[in-house]
């Protein structure tokens, strides 16, 4: 796209930090009671099982990925299998995002209605909210991870204050006991809930943004074991709050446990600071949803910019976002797409890094081209040959 502007190079550290934010979305609204709902008491194991199967699927991930020089998931899609390939890959990963997009925004809307805004038509939220996410989006990756950076030590230090308070008025025994409904059907649980992480498929599709591969790699581990050991931490702390039964029907379980911490006169409740960290990080989180699926709409049509897709795909995600009529309806969706959709989800990446090995058992295989960046960042590659041939003809 002519005059697209150009996206840098993006540091491991800030975009592992905003794709955590970007996992902590179904976080800090309802996943700790489907947790519970799933695994009673042992609801806390299932991040730690779900983390380690998602190691595994990192590991895969960055070995494909180095195989083909940091190019983007699509792309490689289209040098194994062709443009169909890619269309369909972008397609249906673009599909996926949009979708969660659009019921982590009503489940937004919900809260806000519920809990701040009673009177104030749904409409105006979510509108609000889908501006606020493409205006964040719009300049890339290097300006919301960088944004990020900026607010994340006060928000860290804010949340864990927070979690730490609540544990210390906390119930030891609510925990107990520790196998939940028993060790096989907690670790059948945690395997149907290893699409906790699957936000990290973003590094599928930013690694051309990346300066090397040991970047990317340390990126990638970075994100998962923070968001593991966060949602690990906010699981445990949540139990301990409030009995199994109250924690499997309870509505925003994050929120109802900053609203039990109280400190006395002056200082009282430390809710209302809890709010603010948590709207902004489900800002972010939100804007990373729309973000990557534009991104990948425009890396599987092979879009020189995923910036026009921006206001189409949040036209849609709002017209989904108003399907379900209740937020238990949202809810419900939202769980049983994330059960169901996994297969496809993973399976997809598994059948490519399966295709990679064994086209590289064949004799005369050549290697893929070095990355370069596009104009706009968007991973869309070009050798180094191509670029000298194209000069000349210019020069000619």
């Amino acid at each position: 796209m002519i005059g697209a502007k150009r996206q840098g190079h993006v540091g491991w550290l800030p975009v592992a930090i905003v794709i955590s934010a970007f996992i902590h979305v179904k976080a800090f609204l309802v996943l700790p009671r489907t947790l519970c709902q799933f695994a009673g008491t042992a609801a806390w194991l299932l991040p730690l099982i779900a983390a380690f199967v998602n190691v595994l699927v990192l590991l895969a991930l960055a070995s494909l990925l180095r195989d083909y020089s940091r190019r983007s998931l699509p792309d490689i899609a289209g040098s194994l299998g062709g443009k169909p390939a890619q269309f369909l890959f972008g397609f249906f990963y673009s599909g996926y995002f949009l979708i969660f997009y659009a019921l982590q925004l009503r489940i937004f809307g919900e809260f806000v209605l519920s809990t701040f805004l009673p009177e104030t038509p749904l409409g105006v939220v979510l509108i609000s909210m889908v501006l606020l996410n493409l205006y964040l989006c719009y300049e890339g990756l290097e300006n919301v991870s960088r944004t990020m950076m900026i607010l994340f030590p006060f928000l860290l230090v804010i949340y864990l204050f927070a979690l730490t308070s609540a544990a210390a008025i906390g119930t030891f025994d609510h925990l107990s006991p520790w196998l939940g409904y028993g060790l096989m059907h907690t670790l059948g649980a945690g395997l149907a809930v290893t699409s906790l992480y699957n936000q990290l498929f973003l590094y599928g599709f930013i690694a051309p943004l990346f300066r090397g591969q040991r970047q990317l790699h340390r990126s990638m581990m970075v994100a998962l074991g923070f968001a593991a050991a966060v949602m690990i931490f906010s699981q445990i702390v949540f139990q301990m709050s409030f009995t199994i039964r109250a924690a499997q029907q309870m509505g925003f379980p994050l929120y109802q446990i900053a609203r039990l911490v109280q400190f006395g006169t002056f200082f009282q409740r430390i809710d209302p600071l809890f709010i603010f960290i948590w709207l902004i990080i489900i800002t972010i989180g939100l804007a990373m949803g729309i973000y990557t699926s534009a991104l990948v709409l425009a890396q599987g049509i092979k879009a020189p910019d995923f910036r026009p897709y921006l206001f189409p795909l949040a036209v849609i995600a709002l017209c989904i976002a108003y399907v379900p009529q209740r937020t238990v309806d949202a809810t419900a969706i939202n769980d049983r797409l994330a059960v169901w959709l996994q297969v496809p989800f993973y399976g997809a990446l598994i059948a490519l890094f399966i295709w990679n090995r064994l086209l590289h058992r064949l004799p005369g295989r050549k290697k893929a081209a070095p990355l370069r960046l596009s104009d706009n960042g968007s991973g869309t590659a070009f050798s180094g040959q191509k670029k000298i041939k194209l000069r000349n003809r210019r020069s000619h």
